[in-house]
């Protein structure tokens, strides 16, 4: 019997040559694999840990690139698993030279623009619990040693940190410590900023088959004014070094999972639940015109919910909802209205098996 470990495939996608060049930078023997009739993608192709390593670079950046590399690739070689390298504007504590690993994929992307400003429709997608925990449970520091370039600054390489956490992905270059800071005031656990994640996210959630996705960039400035490309090259190979390092740990092959979400328990247990958070998500999330339209989708009666304000119609909402054991069926809407905003609700309300 042939061990499934051989016959897994892992895809290391980047967005920027020089991304693709520190990938390649890791092992002597790839394979250049050039497109075919009808193609456009070269890829290239190597084996490390029994599996077989394939990688290849988008046409450019942003989500949409992204997005159509990562369904190519899922066609072409049908991976099991899906790293995403390359560099990313740090936030919090993550400082230049630093590897960030995403816990959560956010997309800030989607947006309602009134005249009073623009409403953030945030959309979530989880890493694949499979490499999350390899990461979160990788202890050695060898993968800083294998870093293919100096740092900038002159420091030793050990001094590259990891750090995993939410991922703040869109469409736009910010160079703004005001608009990275108005984006990490919602998500206080970010540590990145970037172009490309959440189109790979998408592809592969709307896929028959979702491959485990995960994504692991360096940290080439800080997404103020101050941005430059002094720090591209050492960051592109920290993520490439840390993505060729874990690839020894990581899962064999990923049990294939349909793209629908499971149905929640109406009669679950509520009581664990965290009210002041489920609150602050609903405001965050929606205005009152869309909370109205939420209510409708529910079956209440937006005239029926007490309050003076948003805040008030919230708690009105979620008080109304609770009564009448109906707070399952608001975390499968809003998880469906803004992509798994309340995901981590769901085990809370599905109860004990």
């Amino acid at each position: 019997m042939s061990n499934p470990k051989q016959d897994s495939t892992v895809a290391i996608l980047t967005a920027l040559p020089e991304e693709l060049d520190a990938v390649l930078g890791h092992a002597g023997d790839w394979t250049k694999i050039p497109a075919g009739e009808g193609k456009i993608r070269t890829y290239y192709a190597t084996r490390k840990g029994g599996r077989k390593v394939v990688t290849a670079s988008a046409l450019s950046m942003g989500q949409l690139n992204a997005a159509l590399l990562a369904r190519d690739v899922l066609l072409e070689h049908a991976p099991d698993y899906f790293l995403l390298a390359g560099i990313a504007g740090g936030l919090g504590d993550a400082r230049l030279g630093d590897v960030v690993v995403s816990d959560q994929i956010v997309d800030y992307e989607l947006q309602k623009v009134r005249d009073s400003g623009p409403d953030v429709r945030w959309s979530v997608y989880r890493s694949d619990p499979g490499l999350l925990d390899a990461a979160l449970n990788f202890r050695s520091d060898d993968w800083k040693s294998k870093i293919g370039t100096p740092r900038p600054d002159g420091q030793d390489k050990s001094r590259t940190q990891l750090h995993v956490g939410v991922v703040l992905s869109g469409n736009k270059v910010i160079a703004s410590a005001n608009a990275a800071g108005a984006l990490r005031s919602v998500w206080t656990k970010s540590a990145a900023l970037e172009m490309e994640a959440t189109g790979v996210a998408a592809a592969l959630y709307q896929s028959a088959e979702r491959p485990g996705f995960m994504m692991v960039k360096g940290v080439c400035d800080r997404a103020d004014s101050r941005k430059d490309d002094q720090w591209h090259e050492f960051a592109s190979h920290a993520a490439a070094a840390y993505c060729w390092a874990i690839l020894d740990v990581l899962p064999s092959h990923r049990p294939k999972v349909g793209p629908s979400r499971p149905e929640l328990s109406i009669e679950a247990d509520v009581g664990s639940i965290d009210w002041r958070g489920l609150r602050f998500a609903l405001s965050e999330a929606y205005n009152l015109d869309e909370l109205e339209v939420l209510a409708f989708d529910l079956g209440v009666d937006w005239d029926e919910i007490p309050g003076r304000n948003k805040s008030g119609k919230i708690v009105g909402l979620v008080k109304y909802l609770k009564r009448r054991r109906k707070l399952p069926e608001l975390v499968v809407a809003v998880n469906q209205d803004r992509d798994g905003l309340l995901a981590s609700y769901e085990a809370d309300f599905r109860g004990p098996s």
